[in-house]
């Protein structure tokens, strides 16, 4: 928004009149749940300002890409809430609300929108968390699921216990994986027995997938039996509960995971794939890993990403690995 077309806006807001009501309407940016990929090697979410009221109705600002947001967005969703139809047909408002809900957050896009209401007489409350933003949210998410038919994943960052350094360590370790392409090493699938045995009985023994150039990651299962029983082909009951970490594109993760990618810029946030660490029990049930389980992975992720082809032609590997809970070393033994 131009200068010009900032003081124009304030002047047509400047003369509505003042809602009497309790009605406080909430303004923050969000993300689009969508990818935009003009240019592959920079893919990014669309961002826009967003106005609700606790009376209902929304209005937005124009889509614009993150390093192209403009100053005023927030204050084009108000003016738009205020002065312009929120569906075809319906009246306008034409009023200001007594409040409006802000984040905490210390960027230019809300002081810029704190600077205006404060000159229109407008009591701007900050606020940790903004409850009828974050329902939209999750009703615009959720709906994105439902249209991609993906089943509804618990987020990564919501599992007990875990933290994001913890995260950001097994997204370090994804990354080295990726870049190491171990699956490029072996001529076939390898079930490899893991040493010392994990506490997780799902997870005592790995394989390298992408050897055939399906999906990239690590498959766990917890013994050759299980092993044997997969192999007789797709569709058959599991007998245990299986455990993965798929590098997977970005609409395939649960949103959540996607945003916290990119919200911290995490390792291969801004690749195609992006490591989908997850559990499917015999009854169906979704799980995420706890905080052992991932580094678990982790370790293993990163002990992959160092072996060589000469390494990788051995019945029995070795490494020792740095991992967000201190050193770590694995001896994996081929299980046939």
């Amino acid at each position: 928004m131009s200068a010009m077309a900032h003081n124009f806006t304030l002047a047509r807001l400047a003369n509505l009149r003042r809602s009497t009501e309790e009605e406080t309407w909430e303004v923050a940016i969000v993300e689009m749940p969508a990818v935009v990929r003009e240019d592959p090697e920079h893919p990014y979410r669309p961002v826009f300002a967003v106005c609700l009221s606790t009376h209902g109705g929304m209005a937005t600002s124009d889509v614009y890409a993150p390093e192209e947001l403009s100053r005023s967005c927030m204050l084009e969703a108000v003016a738009a809430f205020a002065v312009e139809p929120h569906n075809p047909g319906q009246p306008t408002l034409d009023y200001l609300p007594p409040r409006v809900r802000v984040p905490m957050d210390d960027d230019p896009f809300v002081a810029h929108l704190i600077e205006a209401m404060t000159a229109l007489g407008i009591t701007v409350e900050r606020a940790p968390e903004l409850p009828i933003v974050q329902a939209m949210l999750e009703n615009m998410h959720e709906h994105v699921a439902r249209t991609a038919r993906a089943p509804r994943v618990p987020a990564l960052a919501r599992v007990k216990g875990m933290t994001l350094p913890r995260i950001r360590a097994f997204a370090e370790a994804a990354a080295r994986f990726y870049d190491a392409a171990p699956w490029e090493h072996y001529p076939d699938e390898i079930l490899w027995e893991i040493h010392p045995v994990p506490t997780t009985r799902a997870m005592r023994h790995c394989i390298v997938t992408g050897v055939l150039g399906e999906q990239f990651g690590l498959a766990f299962v917890p013994s050759r039996e299980t092993h044997a029983e997969m192999a007789f082909g797709p569709g058959r009951r599991l007998l245990s509960t299986l455990w993965s970490v798929m590098l997977d594109e970005h609409e395939v993760l649960p949103d959540q995971d996607v945003r916290l990618w990119y919200s911290e810029q995490l390792p291969l946030f801004d690749a195609p794939l992006i490591p989908f660490p997850i559990g499917f029990t015999k009854s169906g049930r979704i799980l995420r890993p706890s905080p052992d389980q991932l580094t678990l992975m982790e370790g293993l992720l990163r002990g992959f990403a160092t072996i060589g082809a000469k390494a990788a032609s051995s019945d029995r590997i070795a490494f020792k690995v740095r991992t967000f809970d201190g050193p770590q070393e694995f001896v994996l033994t081929a299980a046939g």
